[in-house]
């Protein structure tokens, strides 16, 4: 009696042992393999059809809800990794916002997404994301990627732009609170 259990032991053992490699070897092959191959680097994007942003440009900025202009300046050019636009704003202030206020305006093309993203970030906390499909003929419309709601204002339009060589013309909307709805029109004229 002690015998059969004893080789019953033994089964059993060798029969678990057999599951445990078994499970083991198929571990082994689902496991991924490590790859030695480099990723390749992004392409970089055709910024042909962003060209005209190229140069300085002087806008002049009115809100509906506001009593006077803003005006700004951005000097655009390609950053040394191919990568991005990058502009160079300055804003010296009106006199319902006293403040200079400098930023950074990126934009490069998601090719995996197939759309062109800008962001913007300056001194005094301001920020923004937009995308775009991209210029058709000489209008492009950028919308807001991530939108949150702040102070009064509710919900924004996309801002349609159109543009030639030496002006750009932008409008957008935006609803607040109570209900109005306000506009927003831009004009740059291209410097150099």
């Amino acid at each position: 009696m002690r015998k059969a259990w004893l080789v019953g032991l033994v089964i059993t053992a060798a029969l678990g042992s057999l599951a445990i490699s078994l499970g083991n070897l198929d571990l082994a092959i689902a496991a991924p393999t490590i790859e030695s191959t480099p990723v390749p680097a992004p392409q970089k994007p055709d910024f042909a059809p962003m060209k005209y942003l190229m140069g300085t440009w002087n806008c002049t900025s009115k809100s509906s809800r506001r009593p006077t202009a803003s005006k700004f300046t951005t000097a655009n050019s390609l950053d040394s990794t191919g990568y991005w636009i990058i502009g160079q704003d300055y804003a010296p202030g009106a006199s319902w916002y006293p403040y200079a206020t400098k930023g950074i305006d990126k934009m490069t093309y998601d090719s995996d997404s197939k759309l062109w993203i800008d962001v913007y970030t300056d001194d005094r906390g301001g920020y923004g994301i937009s995308k775009s499909p991209g210029p058709h003929g000489n209008t492009i419309v950028w919308s807001d990627a991530y939108f949150t709601p702040y102070s009064d204002i509710v919900s924004q339009s996309p801002t349609t732009e159109t543009f030639s060589s030496t002006k750009r013309v932008m409008h957008q909307t935006f609803r607040v609170k109570s209900g109005m709805v306000n506009r927003v029109d831009t004009v740059c004229i291209k410097t150099s």
